[in-house]
């Protein structure tokens, strides 16, 4: 499963935490963790969002078959 891989449009509140029983693959910074392009159309309290929060992108193995998947 693929966290984080998109534009994080107006971010409201953080996600909860992933389950410590998913095994992250692959990890890469979040272009938006470069904090010049938060002042890209983000409001205080949205940066504030981005900075708070683990928002790197995420492959993750959720440990089901891949024909069992939705």
């Amino acid at each position: 499963m693929l966290f984080n891989a998109q534009h994080l449009y107006h971010p409201r509140a953080p996600r909860p935490p992933l389950p410590p029983t998913l095994l992250e693959v692959v990890r890469f910074r979040h272009p938006l963790q470069f904090f010049p392009y938060q002042y890209e159309g983000f409001e205080p309290a949205e940066r504030q969002v981005l900075r708070g929060n683990d928002i790197a992108m995420r492959l993750v193995d959720v440990g089901a078959p891949v024909d069992r998947l939705p």
